[in-house]
């Protein structure tokens, strides 16, 4: 979970997006195993997908399955799939 406290416009979301999946662009390596991760994002902003926190920890719960279901590395608005 990350929260932005304060958010003025969806770009700067946007470039944490971008921050997320390029920490997992490298792989990692444990002793002689190597991993390659990725992340699904989902993301609600308040208050426009809810009023309090449970709400949108649902709806970005939400909005991260559906990413999960584009592909690797991809993320998603609440809004978005709520159409």
């Amino acid at each position: 979970v990350i929260m932005v406290p304060s958010l003025e416009d969806t770009g700067y979301v946007l470039r944490i997006i971008e921050k997320i999946n390029h920490m997992f662009e490298k792989e990692f390596v444990t002793g002689s195993h190597r991993f390659k991760l990725g992340a699904s994002i989902g993301v609600s902003l308040y208050p426009d997908d809810d009023q309090d926190i449970d709400g949108l920890l649902t709806k970005a719960d939400m909005a991260m399955y559906s990413a999960k279901l584009k592909g690797k590395n991809s993320f998603l608005f609440y809004r978005s799939i709520a159409g």
